[in-house]
């Protein structure tokens, strides 16, 4: 894979590191965190495919607890030239994760 993806050029690269990403989400959460960041820093990405990378990403980061990237991720989606629908999606996850944030700050046991 990681010749093909050596030899790989242009639309056919990226189509190729979306592939990798996606399935190594089931392998290996920071392998796939690292594909899907190759996607979004790639200048021959289409925007919506780089948007949709960072999307994963966040809720990559948010699946392994780390809430922090989450919300810095989601809100480079809210920063940046995004479509309405992945703003919206963006700000929804940054609310989830204040929210589960606040639920577990003030739930103390008993």
């Amino acid at each position: 894979a990681k010749d093909g993806l050596r030899l790989a050029q242009g639309r056919r690269r990226i189509d190729f590191l979306v592939f990798l990403a996606d399935a190594y989400e089931y392998i290996d959460t920071d392998q796939a965190i690292q594909y899907h960041w190759s996607v979004w820093s790639s200048n021959s990405a289409a925007p919506s495919t780089r948007t949709d990378a960072l999307l994963k990403i966040g809720d990559l980061y948010a699946k392994r607890g780390d809430r922090r990237s989450a919300i810095e991720t989601f809100g480079r989606i809210m920063n940046g030239d995004a479509d309405s629908l992945a703003v919206r999606k963006a700000r929804q996850r940054i609310e989830e994760l204040a929210g589960a944030s606040d639920t577990s700050d003030t739930v103390k046991p008993q």
